[in-house]
């Protein structure tokens, strides 16, 4: 933004939003930026503000909507509510002119928003007969069968009465095509919120000489903006408990200067500041709990969920120098110049991403800590329907999972009292320099050399909370990818690899530092041009004389390492943060413990530390964050080549090829991801077969005391152990849930073992590796401004691959850490097809056109209308197995698709769907459900996908078939009329989703819930919105 940088090294957001009335113009290199322009790999978007002129000119503006003017949500049309309350008036003016005339200008905007409006929220709650401590599930004919748990319920108590007194504050039910729809439902409403936003943008120019060589501009940017978040609610209470609050700055001054007739100089200064808070309602305890409640398998009356309750706040500044100098000599355009920032930023949250925050909360029901045994579960019950079982009856009879809060020390490792959050203050340096020179080779050759070289300091933060992950036993820097290279060549040898890990802050270590500095972002940038004349013959009648321009390029373009990874993640290290929690906590006779019948709710507790710190082997810790010290700058390889055409009636065509091959990108990887290729020395069987033959027993329905013995098992636990592990864990052998078998059960029976950290759950370390490939194809028509018409058409045809979609702002670790490719394939965003048209006309009417008497032509005259449309192939989809099916991780693994087995039909919007054989079934019409399902069978669809084969599989079913395809017209009317000479008013009515179009969101394909496979309950787009808008220019 006028030269100053206005991200913050995060995605989807600018510090100062952009509004249109201040911008005078802009420009976006969709790829190969000259050396000039890119610190980047991704798009470049520059954009410059208004100034003044020695005229005055301006406007007044007012943009207004109202529910009273939309249509409503397809999902609130389907349940009765009705539409989200909703008022949306935006206004404001800019004005500019002279302060001295030929000498000091200005201009100025301001813009203002006030938006009252109401959310759409689901949440899942019990059902009717889960309140009275009953459970439903179909049996192996399709029929319901009701369950108290108290038949099933070794101590004969049955459901718990705190628990069903806590489950009165949740409202009835209105949506059943969401939970499993015999125990859990949806619960749909409007949550009201409101925005408040102004936004305030003043330039200054001045010509510094009369000759107007060397002028000065300078550029003040604030706004303010407050809203509610409807990301956290009570559905007590109908409404949002949570808001977000931002208040951004930018300052920027620059001096531009003709030193010679050709040499310029410009020498700009920057300034950005972000204040950003995430205000959030803490968790407190409801009914007679001394915890806050958080419930496996459904949400809360108030939600307590670290991801929905946790409270951040930010503020940033960015201090940039920037200068570029310009010489012509000859035929060569020559360019250098340095782009200097210091970034700091100041942050506090109460959170760990997940797992837990600074208020003590308890997680009731069966999750990682708890596993119900067969003789507590009806023999009715179906493989898929293990799990819900589990956590339902858990939660049911109040079952603790585990108590857990993040705490805090300050530091020098000092424990602070719970509820205080994480405070830091860190700084870092990004500076960069480049040169580049245009040589006109010859008249209709044009190529364009240069480099940019570029590096990024560690970050310092001011009291050293940082941590270094070490080898507990020299406390040396551990490398993840060196230590998971050890442990899978010790696996394939049968032998352990598990040395104990300890945590080093920053200022104890040797390098002091974090990571090092890469200094090899050297960045070569190469592209030409050439306009060729071809004055007869064939080649004439194809590209004309003069009238096509090929272009070509390639650019070694580095990543931006965002405040993510380099900042927060150090921060979020075991040491000066810490969950502390007590998981699977028993009762004095040793039974799971349940909430108030065995006693007040335990609350853990954390103390100070000393440096290293090195945790015990007692799974106390849920997960670390860590960067690897050998941290290194991701690149890409991005190639292009275009042709441009121009043709009669103003329009210009153009064809071209986009390619970028990233490398060593920013990945997750986990230290405790599964070895699951680990041999039995003794038989030279894997786990990986052992565990894939019994699997395949259990989920064919065969008895866990019958499957048969495999030498992994027999070998490493004992005779029995087969059995012994198959009638203990057969929901995780179903499910597919490696970690959870591995960490909680098998860690602890085999004799080899521990196979796993149990220092730490989750030891994740972000490192390089990773790898991306896109391709595309686009093709463009554009007809520039002629007849009163101008449109641009375009068509892109793409390919985007990559490895599980992890970007630097999301937590997600791949699905094996020890073989990356096992995730590649389509990228989440990747769409095959994609169409965009635009176009602006002025009817021909009034003067200079069709025209009539003068209050006729104001009548009839000025009219225009617009138009966006945009139609696009469905993103990738899969059917989602787990999320542990290799063993990536325990926390942030992500979901592995299954395995197809026969091509996917019958894709689209099915109406009248029931389901059958409990697949597909919460969308059955006659049971409130939609009747709508991506698939006329579902059942059969579920049936042509298996379970992923430890000992078989080297990719999983990632992006396997693609969604829903969609469409979406925008159209506007508008009407220009001359009040005077100077003065103008106008008016437009503008229609969002004119045609009230239905994008349906993709459904879940989870096999582990059947009963919503396939089922369409929601709407992705919004429905029509219709908006006025009224101006005046002078």
């Amino acid at each position: 933004m006028d030269v100053s940088d206005n991200v913050i090294g995060q995605d989807f957001r600018t510090v100062v939003p952009v509004r249109t009335e201040a911008i005078e113009e802009f420009r976006v290199t969709v790829a190969n930026p000259n050396a000039s322009f890119g610190r980047a790999s991704g798009a470049q978007v520059a954009l410059v503000t208004k100034s003044g002129s020695n005229d005055f000119h301006g406007s007044v503006y007012w943009w207004h909507q109202n529910d009273n003017l939309n249509a409503n949500s397809w999902e609130n049309n389907r349940v009765g509510v009705d539409r989200p309350f909703l008022i949306d008036n935006r206004f404001g003016f800019s004005v500019g002119g002279p302060i001295i005339k030929n000498r000091l200008f200005f201009f100025t905007n301001y813009e203002g928003r006030r938006f009252p409006q109401s959310s759409n929220v689901v949440r899942i709650v019990p059902t009717e007969s889960m309140r009275r401590g009953i459970l439903r599930f179909r049996d192996a004919d399709g029929a319901i069968q009701e369950i108290d748990p108290t038949d099933f319920d070794p101590r004969g108590i049955g459901p718990n009465p705190d628990i069903l007194q806590l489950m009165q504050f949740y409202p009835q039910p209105n949506d059943f095509t969401v939970g499993d729809g015999l125990n859990t439902a949806g619960f749909r409403f409007t949550a009201p919120i409101g925005r408040r936003d102004d936004y305030f943008v003043t330039r200054f120019d001045q010509n510094l000489t009369r000759d107007g060589r060397w002028t000065f501009n300078g550029v003040f940017t604030y706004q303010r903006d407050v809203r509610g978040d409807a990301r956290q609610v009570s559905v007590m209470e109908r409404k949002a408990v949570a808001a977000t609050e931002s208040r951004p700055r930018n300052l920027t001054a620059a001096v531009l200067g003709q030193i010679t007739p050709t040499a310029s100089n410009e020498f700009r200064f920057g300034w950005l500041h972000d204040r950003l808070n995430f205000k959030r309602t803490d968790p407190f305890p409801l009914g007679n709990f001394n915890l806050p409640i958080n419930f496996v398998g459904f949400d809360e009356p108030i939600d307590v969920d670290a991801q929905r309750a946790r409270s951040q706040a930010r503020t940033i500044n960015v201090y940039q120098f920037i200068d570029n100098f310009t010489w012509i000599r000859g035929d060569h355009t020559v360019q250098t110049g340095f782009n200097i920032r210091r970034i700091n930023v100041r942050a506090f949250r109460n959170d760990k991403v997940i797992g837990g925050l600074t208020v003590p909360v308890a997680l009731v029901g069966a999750g990682s800590n708890v596993s119900i045994p067969d003789d507590q579960r009806p023999d009715f019950i179906q493989p898929q329907d293990v799990r819900n079982y589990d956590r339902f009856y858990a939660a049911l009879l109040g079952i603790v999972d585990n108590s857990s809060f993040l705490g805090v020390r300050d530091g020098n490792l000092k424990a602070l009292p719970p509820g205080t959050g994480l405070f830091t203050n860190s700084t870092l340096w990004a500076p960069e320099f480049y040169v580049q020179d245009t040589w006109r080779l010859t008249s209709t050759l044009t190529v364009t050399a240069g480099v940019m070289y570029r590096w990024q300091t560690p970050p310092r933060e001011k009291d050293g909370k940082q941590i270094v992950t070490v080898f507990a036993d020299t406390v040396q820097p551990l490398d993840p990818l060196e230590y998971l290279k050890q442990k899978r060549i010790a696996a394939e040898k049968g032998e352990v690899f598990n040395p104990p890990i300890g945590f080093q802050p920053v200022n104890f270590t040797t390098a002091g530092r974090v990571f090092e500095t890469d200094k090899n972002n050297v960045s070569p940038r190469i592209s030409l041009a050439w306009n060729p004349s071809f004055e007869k013959g064939f080649f004439r009648k194809l590209f004309g004389e003069k009238k096509t321009v090929f272009r070509g390029g390639y650019a070694l373009l580095y990543d931006r390492t965002n405040t993510v990874t380099t900042i927060t993640i150090p921060t979020l290290g075991l040491g000066f943060t810490s969950i502390a929690a007590i998981n699977g906590p028993t009762n004095p006779a040793g039974d799971p413990f349940r909430a108030l019948v065995d006693g007040p709710i335990p609350v853990p507790s954390i103390s100070d530390e000393t440096a290293p710190i090195i945790p015990p082997s007692n799974l106390g810790e849920l997960f670390h964050f860590a960067i690897s010290p050998n941290l290194t700058v991701p690149y890409n390889h991005v190639v292009d080549f275009t042709i441009q055409r121009e043709l009669p009636w103003d329009m210009l065509f153009e064809i071209g090829y986009i390619g970028r091959f990233a490398r060593n990108l920013y990945q997750n990887y986990n230290l405790n991801s599964i070895p699951f290729f680990f041999a039995d020395p003794a038989s030279g069987q894997t786990y990986a077969q052992a565990f894939d033959a019994v699997a395949t027993e259990l989920r064919a329905g065969v008895d866990p005391n019958n499957v048969t013995p495999q030498p992994w098992f027999e070998n490493l636990i004992g005779e029995g152990g087969t059995v012994m592990v198959a009638t203990r864990r057969a929901a995780n052998f179903i499910e597919g849930a490696q970690n959870s078998l591995w960490q909680f059960f098998l860690d602890f029976v085999a004799g080899a073992g521990p196979f796993m950290n149990q220092q730490v759950i989750d030891i994740f370390i972000r490192a390089n590796g990773g790898r991306s490939n896109y391709n595309g194809m686009v093709v463009t028509l554009r007809k520039r401004y002629s007849h009163g018409l101008v449109f641009d058409l375009n068509y892109t045809l793409a390919k985007s691959l990559d490895q599980a979609g992890l970007i630097q702002n999301f937590a997600g670790e791949f699905s094996t850490s020890f073989f990356p490719n096992f995730d590649y394939g389509r990228s989440n965003f990747d769409l095959r097809h994609v169409f965009n048209a635009n176009w602006v006309y002025d009817l021909p009417f009034g003067r200079g056109r069709l025209s009539t008497g003068n209050w006729v032509n104001k009548v009839i005259g000025g009219w225009w209308i617009s138009g966006i449309f945009q139609a696009r192939s469905g993103f990738p989809l899969q059917v989602t197995q787990t999320d542990q099916a290799f063993g990536g991780g325990l926390v942030f693994a992500v979901n592995s698709g299954a395995i197809p087995l026969r091509p996917v039909d019958s894709e689209g919007v099915n109406s009248g769907v029931k389901g059958s054989n409990g697949v597909g079934t919460s969308g059955d019409p006659s049971r409130g459900g939609s009747g709508l399902n991506l698939f006329s069978n579902p059942e059969a669809v579920a049936n042509s996908f298996r379970p992923i084969l430890l000992s078989q599989d080297t990719r999983h079913g990632r992006g396997v078939f693609s969604g829903l395809a969609s469409w979406n017209l925008d159209f506007a009317i508008g009407k220009f009329t001359n009040i005077t000479e100077d003065v103008r008013f106008g008016f437009s009515f503008e229609f969002f989703n004119m045609f009230n179009h239905v994008v349906f969101a993709d459904p879940s394909l989870d096999l582990q819930n059947l009963s919503t496979f396939g089922v369409i309950t929601s709407q992705r787009n919004d429905p029509r919105r219709i908006q006025f808008g009224a101006r005046v220019e002078f």
